[in-house]
């Protein structure tokens, strides 16, 4: 299985407030790649816990947002989303050049 990555630029690094019902909801914008010719616009909810906005990086879904659906099938939490920051060679670098 392919992992997507989701990639959040500067203009999606907060979220937006909205009430549904008695609830409120804290949604953020990103763009998935998922392969194609352009990264899509996607929107997601933060977990209730969270109180700041994914910052700007590239993540990959945690694998604790996967869920077995109702007839067995593999999807995606939409109330749990979790993102994992990508590791990339170019970070590692970064990493290296400041522990030294």
């Amino acid at each position: 299985m392919k992992v997507p990555v989701i990639k959040i630029e500067n203009e999606e690094a907060h979220f937006d407030l909205r009430t549904i019902g008695t609830r409120q909801v804290k949604e953020q914008n990103a763009y998935a790649d998922l392969g194609g010719k352009h990264p899509l616009l996607i929107k997601f909810n933060l977990p209730e816990s969270q109180t700041t906005a994914y910052p700007v990086g590239q993540y990959s879904i945690d694998v604790a947002s996967y869920r077995i659906g109702k007839y067995g099938s593999l999807e995606i939490n939409p109330f749990e989303l979790k993102l994992l920051p990508l590791v990339t060679p170019a970070s590692l670098k970064s990493d290296l050049k400041q522990a030294s």
